[in-house]
């Protein structure tokens, strides 16, 4: 891992991040998940969105979260696109954008996971309401 080799990077931070044969340590996983992240590991990136959206060994930072989300989202996880949703529906770290939220959401439903679909009901509403809010407006 000191040798810059990703994938052992990634390693270290799983034993950090969970205490297994060494002193868990927050901390050190988001050390170690950054490193690997910055070399294109793709769980690494979804760890370290997750540690700046939790803020858990780090100063919690929706922008940086939804840095790293753009990059794994896209790739096709499940989790990554249910966060990057929410932080599109609720404008944290980035623009609230209820269209860019309906994506996401939409594409992690799509996979299963039960609590974007959970989410999507609220949110289509909420658009709808604004949508119509909007047209009243220009008329």
């Amino acid at each position: 891992a000191n040798k810059g080799e990703a994938r052992a990077q990634y390693n270290l931070a799983l034993l950090y991040k969970n205490g297994r044969g060494v002193e868990q340590s927050p901390v050190l996983a988001a050390k170690w998940f950054r490193s690997a992240a910055d070399q294109g590991i793709p769980q690494a990136q979804y760890e370290i969105a997750v540690i700046y959206f939790d803020g858990i060994g780090v100063d919690q930072d929706f922008k940086e979260a939804a840095r790293w989300l753009r990059l794994t989202a896209p790739k096709g996880s499940a989790d990554a696109q249910y966060r990057l949703g929410i932080l599109y529906r609720d404008g944290r770290g980035v623009d609230q954008n209820f269209g860019e939220a309906e994506k996401w959401l939409r594409l992690a439903a799509a996979q299963g996971l039960e609590k974007a679909r959970t989410e999507l009901g609220p949110l289509l509403l909420k658009k709808a309401i604004l949508d119509q809010a909007h047209s009243a407006a220009a008329q």
